[in-house]
């Protein structure tokens, strides 16, 4: 993304606008995509600054902590289960000057099948590439916490769904960053 810091990314996509100026972007995205029962946190701040709260999977710590939870409408279903399922994200973040924002995100998912053999877990990066633009990089894990014989099954369908919601999160981040900066915005892919 062309002329954002890592700052500005951060106090626009994820900030939520809590101690920023900004207003909120994820929750009226996630609205847009057809999310219902929408609840977002505020986040918790470490005192500080100090990486305080842990992910549990990965071991690392973060700043900062938030509670995100919705429905939505699924839209592969392993030919069982509610066409609804819930969503509970619980979400890390850190800021390193205008280095590095890392976002990462543990989600679990009720009233569907399997719900708790596995979690979800995603992680955006942002990186400084020069002066003041960023690239940011996405992962998304299938952490199984129980055995399932649809392990496979699952991991295919998530990558199916997740990937275009990422795909078009990171297409509406682009554009706020360029609509507060104040242009079109630039992006470059690999």
């Amino acid at each position: 993304i062309k002329n954002v810091s890592i700052q500005q990314f951060y106090e626009i996509v994820w900030s939520e606008g809590n101690k920023t100026t900004q207003k909120p972007f994820y929750g009226p995205w996630l609205e847009e995509q057809g999310s219902e029962n929408l609840k977002v946190s505020d986040w918790e701040f470490s005192e500080d600054g100090v990486n305080a709260f842990e992910n549990e999977w990965s071991g690392e710590k973060f700043q900062q902590k938030r509670r995100v939870d919705f429905e939505f409408e699924r839209t592969t279903h392993l030919y069982i289960g509610p066409p609804v399922a819930g969503v509970h994200q619980t979400q890390y973040c850190t800021v390193e000057g205008n280095d590095k924002c890392v976002l990462a995100m543990t989600v679990e998912m009720s009233g569907i099948p399997y719900a708790d053999c596995f979690a979800v877990e995603v992680r955006w990066v942002a990186r400084r590439i020069g002066s003041n633009d960023i690239g940011i990089d996405v992962g998304v894990f299938v952490n199984f916490k129980k055995s399932t014989m649809f392990a496979a099954k699952i991991r295919s369908s998530t990558t199916i769904e997740t990937k275009p919601v990422h795909l078009r999160l990171f297409e509406s981040a682009r554009k706020a960053c360029a609509a507060a900066a104040g242009e079109e915005g630039a992006i470059e892919e690999e």
